[in-house]
């Protein structure tokens, strides 16, 4: 991570002994720009009739989607705010904000162990490690909220997201004020709590904002840990590839 020098002072001021004793729950909502997708799946001419009809339809459905933190002294659990199965009965599964924000992920993360991994719904067999972040940190500003936030750019290169191509570096504004190191899916890593972050995919660009803070309630945040064998995130993609040659197998 490459860190402005005039920030180093500051972060190093931010007390450990605060960071530990806070919890919490955040709301994020996201929103989406899919007009450049729009168009490159209209002028996609290796998609059959139905395959492109399809996709217009679930880029014109969209519409916003939350998605919550929870996270204690320890560890912090990241996931669509309503169950599959709550947005399966609203008919949303196939939204494409939720796409694009990992509705069929659930992500965790642990400060002691150093955990970082996700799960995905339909293979909870599996556990799929994060890389970390390469968060550059910047002097910039700006309020949101009653919080002063930071900005940090993060080029992901080839790092792949939830097998998604990115575009362009990803955005994030964090708060020293909330110093904790947890954030929006696994873009995890910063002095502070993520309040705002903006990625483009070759699917959409997507805008998360926190729209809800819960600090320190009155109740513990208990964590509840996924199980599952944890692997690579290239062992999944193999695994993921051999699941698609075999039910294609049985198709034909």
């Amino acid at each position: 991570m490459k860190i402005h020098f005039a920030l180093v002072s500051f972060f190093l001021y931010i007390s450990f002994s605060t960071a530990q004793s806070i919890q919490g729950q955040v709301v994020y909502t996201a929103t989406t720009d899919l007009s450049e997708y729009l168009e490159k799946v209209k002028a996609n001419t290796n998609m059959t009739d139905v395959q492109r009809e399809a996709k217009i339809n679930n880029i014109e459905s969209s519409e916003p989607m939350k998605f919550k933190l929870s996270f204690n002294q320890k560890e912090a659990i990241y996931k669509s705010y309503l169950s599959m199965e709550e947005l399966r009965r609203l008919g949303k599964l196939m939204n494409q904000t939720g796409f694009l924000g990992g509705y069929q992920y659930t992500f965790y993360t642990n400060r002691e162990t150093k955990e970082n991994f996700y799960q995905y719904f339909f293979t909870k067999e599996v556990l799929i490690k994060q890389k970390d972040i390469p968060w550059e940190l910047t002097s910039e500003s700006k309020k949101i909220g009653k919080y002063t936030c930071y900005k940090a750019v993060a080029d992901m290169g080839s790092i792949k997201t939830l097998n998604k191509v990115h575009l362009g570096p990803v955005v994030a504004w964090y708060t020293p004020e909330i110093p904790i190191s947890y954030g929006i899916q696994g873009y995890n890593g910063l002095p502070g709590l993520t309040l705002e972050l903006i990625a483009n995919y070759d699917e959409g660009q997507i805008f998360f904002n926190a729209t809800s803070i819960d600090l320190n309630p009155k109740q513990d945040i208990k964590i509840k840990k996924p199980k599952g064998k944890l692997i690579t995130a290239e062992e999944y993609n193999a695994l993921r590839k051999k699941m698609n040659e075999i039910r294609d197998s049985r198709r034909n």
